[in-house]
């Protein structure tokens, strides 16, 4: 079980298995996994060089090869480990710079590259060996999919809230669409299975995504093993089909064992679906440095706008802010020019909020 803490609220994590990888691929790590396993030590040239290495791996988190010099210290790290949007995602982390720090030797230097991009580049200026580590699962965290709540927002428009991430359900005439599948499979079948028990007979056909990032991407895989048709940014389509191709051997999921193949609605600046009464739009933000993928979801006959990231309703304002996030700001702009009657905003981050509070958090007078 992970958990991570916003304020002071625990949410479940996105999974364990890059916790596990990122606990067991320290350096202190490798060496105690080595040592509880009991592993063989090989010998391999790499660079014109001789290294040491052993194998080791974590049930449904990730296997890894470990690289030792000449001195025993390790180098570097050869992972595959289980990602929700990759499948296998390979890791590459490197150690340099040993140095001294009261008698314990330790890098100042972890370089990590995920799937060939750098994910991770620190420096270390201070070590404290054997810190003392007090922690506590936190009351009432729940685990894997969390908590699924269905609040009504308007006949046929259900706001599907718990844990950190929330979708929106919308009732069409034969079929219905989702807004937002997050974090994995725990979390997105949890929420599929809830949708169809609150609007039966009527299968879920499209699954909008906001935008790339992977807690807002990593149920995608878990809607598509269902015949789940994923709309998503025209630039985002390439990168999926590339990232759903891969080999799935270290955690196989509900994608991997349907045997499907995603399917994909390229989306453009603006995109509606509509089943001659009600209609749904997809505006792209123009400009927004979150992501360039990033969209807000509009219901003009409802006035409903859902929005991701851009603006969160975690707290209720009583003023307009005095310092805008510039997500925000560039959220509002892009209102403005769209030129969108809204009422009511379902945030996928946070709770209901009136449109009020969106202009508060752009610095507008409500």
């Amino acid at each position: 079980m992970g958990w991570s803490y916003r304020g002071k609220k625990a949410n479940p994590s996105r999974g364990t298995a890059g916790l596990k990888h990122t606990l067991w691929l320290s350096p202190h790590g490798v060496v105690k996994a080595a040592q509880a396993a009991g592993l063989e030590v090989q010998t391999r040239r790499a660079g014109g060089k001789n290294f040491k290495t052993v194998s080791f791996s974590a049930k449904g988190a990730f296997r890894a090869t470990a690289w030792f010099d000449k001195n025993n210290m390790l180098r570097g790290v050869d992972s595959t480990m289980f990602n929700p949007v990759y499948g296998d995602m390979p890791v590459r982390t490197v150690y340099s710079g040993y140095k001294n720090f009261n008698g314990v030797k330790f890098p100042t230097k972890i370089k990590v590259s995920s799937a060939g991009f750098t994910t991770l580049d620190v420096t270390i200026n201070s070590v404290n060996a054997n810190a003392a580590a007090d922690i506590a699962v936190p009351d009432g965290l729940g685990s894997g999919g969390g908590r699924v709540t269905m609040e009504k927002a308007a006949d046929g428009v259900w706001f599907v809230r718990g844990g950190s991430h929330n979708s929106v359900a919308i009732e069409m005439k034969d079929h219905v669409l989702l807004v937002e599948a997050p974090l994995g499979d725990g979390r997105t079948l949890a929420v599929l299975g809830e949708v169809r028990k609150t609007i039966p007979g009527k299968p879920i056909r499209t699954v909008l995504n906001t935008h790339l990032h992977f807690d807002h991407s990593g149920g995608l895989r878990a809607a598509a093993s269902e015949g789940i048709a994923i709309a998503t940014f025209k630039d985002n389509v390439k990168f999926f089909k590339a990232a759903y191709g891969g080999k799935d051997s270290i955690k196989p999921d509900a994608y991997a064992i349907s045997g499907k193949r995603a399917k994909f609605i390229p989306l453009g600046d603006k995109h509606v679906f509509t089943d001659g009464s009600r209609t749904v739009e997809m505006h792209r933000l123009i400009g927004n440095a979150h992501n360039n993928g990033l969209y807000v979801i509009y219901l003009p006959n409802e006035k409903i706008l859902s929005v991701a990231d851009a603006y969160s309703a975690r707290a209720t304002l009583k003023e307009p802010a005095k310092k805008v996030d510039p997500f925000t700001a560039n959220l509002w702009e892009n209102l403005v020019r769209l030129k969108l009657d809204i009422a009511t905003v379902l945030p996928i981050h946070g709770q209901k909020a009136g449109f009020d509070q969106l202009k508060m958090a752009a610095g507008q007078q409500p």
